[in-house]
């Protein structure tokens, strides 16, 4: 029967022992995480910036575009005056430049700015 119990002892035992060898390894591939993890992003890295850049390209684009199609439209904008109340009321063409002057005025110098040079007004 000593036979017996030394066995039976002796298979606990590798039970105990190949529990702690399994606990071991698991606990060296968890050490290992942090490493592989660097490493992995050490490797996508330039793919992240061409990521980062397209999504950032996307976004200008998006804004863009929101601008050409107003979106989101104006709160409430002030209507434009009617086109008659923006012009002058005369012929088109070139206004009253060919129209013949009517008062002169002496010519003035302004020393400090164009340097004696004399400016005539029309």
């Amino acid at each position: 029967m000593s036979r017996l119990t030394e066995k039976l002892e002796a298979a606990g035992s590798v039970a105990r022992r190949q529990h702690s060898k399994i606990e071991e390894r698991a606990d060296r591939v968890i050490a290992r995480e942090a490493d592989i993890e660097r490493q992995a992003d050490e490797a996508f890295l330039p793919h992240e910036r061409m990521l980062d850049e397209a999504e950032n390209g996307l976004a200008a684009l998006g804004k863009e575009l929101a601008v050409l199609s107003n979106n989101p439209p104006l709160e409430r904008s002030t209507p434009l005056p009617p086109v008659s109340a923006l012009l002058p009321d005369v012929a088109a063409g070139v206004g009253d430049l060919n129209q013949p002057k009517t008062h002169t005025e002496p010519p003035q110098t302004h020393p400090a700015a164009f340097g004696g040079v004399q400016l005539i007004r029309s």
